[in-house]
C-alpha cells in the first residue's frame, strides 16, 4: 500500500490543468436555466396512441411503487444495498435464448475533440420508431420525421455526414439509454421490479428534443418533461448535442429530480452543488461503463488518469468557444471544501474532483496487468466507486443533503462492504485532502 499512498499524496503534481473559476462560467445551473426561452413541449399525437394506452395502464402501478419507495427510511435503503447479491445472479426466469436488442450508431465523444469517431453500440432494448422506448422518446425537429428502425430492427443506416439531423436523433437516444441503463442496474441489484421514476407519473418517458432553436448547452425542463438540445454553429454548420458529456449531464439531472424530487427546490448552496456534481458524475460514470472508452482513455493517458483527458474535461468544445479554456469544468482538480463557500460551481467541482480522484487512485491500487486487462480493471473500479457514490446519494436526506452526509455515507459503505484496507485508505485520504473528513469519522477509521 505504500506505493499507492505515495501516489495519492503526490498526484496533484501531475495535474496539467487546474480549473480557473470565472464568474458566470457555470452555464447550466438552475439559475441559468430559468433564463432560457424554451419551446412548448410537443403534445401526444395520433401516432402516440399506443404510448398513451401504456401510460394509462401503468400509472397506478407506478404510483403504488412510489408509495412503497416513500416508506423506505435511510436505514431500509442501507440494508437493501449492503445485502444485495454480488455478482448478480443469472436470469433464471428468462425463457428467451437471447436478450432482444438494437444496433445503433452514436458519437461516444465529440468528434472534433477526439479521434473516437462513430461507434456502433448494442442497445438491449427493442427500439420503436422515434427512436423511442417506454422511458425515452426523441422528438423530431420541425420538418423531420421520426427515425424508423430497418427491417432488422436496427439504427445503423443513418449517416452522420448525409443524415445529420437523423443521426443526432439516434445519437441522443443512445446516450440516454446508456445512462438510464446504468442507473437502473444499480437498483435492480436489490429490486427486480424496479421502475424508473421521473419527477412525473405520466408519461412514463422523458422527451429529448434535438435542434430546439438557437442556444448552446442542453437544458432539462421539469415543467415540460423534456430535455432541450439547442443548436450551435461550428465551421459553418449547425449542430445539436454532439458528443456524450453535456446530454448525459442533463439526463443525470433529470433522473436525480425523480429520485430526490425536493432537492431542486432547495436553493441551499450545498444542495445545488450536489445536484450539479451528480450530473457531472453521471457523464463520467456513463463513459466509464464502456470498455472501448476505457481502452482509449488508457491509451491517451498511459494509465495516469490524473492527466487531462476527454473523460475529466467536460464540455471541451464549449469551454474553448465561450471561456477560452480547455473545457467548461475539469474533474481533475485540487479544489477543497469550505462550509463558508457560497459558490455552487466551486463546491460541485470539489465533490466531482474527489470522486474522480478516488477512481484514479483505486485504479492504481487494483490494476495488475499480469492478471487483468487494464481497460476491464478500469470498468470494474469505476463501477465500484459508482456503487459507493450512488449509495451515498440514495440513502442520504430527501430534502437537505450536505457534503458531510455524503462523505460519511461513502466511508460507511466502504467499511460495511469490508473492502481491503488499502481501498478504505484511499477514500479516507481523498476526503481528508478535500477537507471533507470530519472528526466523528475518525473513530471508525482510526486504525487505517
Amino acid at each position: 500500500m505504500a506505493d499507492a499512498e505515495k501516489h495519492h499524496h503526490t498526484k496533484h503534481e501531475k495535474h496539467h490543468h487546474h480549473h480557473k473559476k470565472e464568474e458566470g462560467a457555470q452555464k447550466d445551473t438552475p439559475k441559468k436555466e430559468t433564463k432560457k426561452e424554451t419551446k412548448p413541449a410537443p403534445q401526444l399525437d395520433e401516432e402516440d396512441a399506443e404510448e398513451a394506452k401504456f401510460n394509462k395502464e401503468n400509472e397506478a402501478k407506478r404510483k403504488a411503487k412510489q408509495k412503497q419507495a416513500d416508506k423506505l427510511t435511510s436505514e431500509d435503503k442501507e440494508k437493501l444495498v449492503l445485502n444485495s447479491t454480488e455478482p448478480p445472479q443469472p436470469a433464471a426466469t428468462r425463457t428467451e435464448a437471447l436478450v432482444p436488442g438494437t444496433k445503433a450508431k452514436m458519437w461516444k465523444q465529440d468528434p472534433e475533440e477526439t479521434n473516437f469517431g462513430v461507434s456502433i453500440v448494442f442497445i438491449p432494448e427493442l427500439v420503436r420508431h422515434g427512436p423511442a422506448d417506454k422511458e425515452v422518446k426523441i422528438v423530431p425537429p420541425e420538418g423531420h420525421a421520426k427515425v424508423e428502425p430497418d427491417e432488422n430492427g436496427d439504427l445503423c443506416f443513418v449517416d452522420p455526414n448525409k443524415d445529420v439531423v437523423e443521426f443526432e436523433m439516434v445519437h441522443c437516444y443512445c446516450v440516454a439509454r446508456i445512462v438510464l441503463n446504468m442507473f437502473e442496474r444499480f437498483f435492480r441489484q436489490f429490486d427486480d421490479d424496479y421502475i424508473l421514476m421521473w419527477h412525473w407519473f405520466t408519461p412514463s418517458y422523458i422527451r429529448i428534443c434535438p435542434r430546439s432553436g438557437d442556444g448552446s448547452l442542453p437544458v432539462y425542463s421539469r415543467k415540460d418533461k423534456c430535455i432541450y438540445c439547442y443548436e450551435y454553429e461550428a465551421d459553418g454548420k449547425k449542430y445539436s448535442c454532439v458528443g456524450f458529456d453535456l446530454l448525459a449531464h442533463e439526463i443525470g439531472r433529470a433522473y436525480l429530480d425523480g429520485m430526490k424530487p425536493d432537492w431542486a427546490d432547495n436553493k441551499d448552496t450545498e444542495v445545488q452543488a450536489i445536484i450539479n456534481a451528480f450530473a457531472d458524475l453521471t457523464t463520467i460514470f456513463g463513459l466509464l461503463t464502456q470498455l472501448d472508452v476505457c481502452e482509449l482513455l488508457l491509451c491517451d493517458t498511459k494509465g495516469n488518469l490524473h492527466k487531462d483527458n476527454f473523460v475529466c474535461l467536460i464540455g471541451e468544445r464549449f469551454g474553448k468557444k465561450n471561456k477560452g479554456d480547455s473545457c467548461l469544468r475539469n474533474a481533475s482538480n485540487d479544489l477543497t471544501y469550505s462550509e463558508n463557500c457560497k459558490d455552487v460551481d466551486h463546491l460541485s467541482q470539489v465533490l466531482v474532483g474527489c470522486i474522480y480522484d478516488i477512481i484514479a487512485d483505486f485504479f492504481v491500487v487494483y490494476m495488475d496487468p499480469s492478471r487483468y486487462d487494464a481497460a476491464e480493471s478500469l470498468v470494474r473500479v469505476a463501477g465500484w466507486v459508482r456503487q459507493m457514490f450512488f449509495f451515498a446519494v440514495w440513502t442520504c436526506s430527501d430534502d437537505a443533503p450536505t457534503f458531510k452526509e455524503i462523505s460519511r455515507r461513502m466511508l460507511f459503505y466502504t467499511l460495511e462492504k469490508k473492502w481491503d484496507r488499502s481501498w478504505v485508505s484511499v477514500v479516507k485520504g481523498e476526503l481528508k485532502e478535500r477537507n471533507m473528513f470530519w472528526k466523528e469519522m475518525e473513530t471508525a477509521t482510526k486504525d487505517i
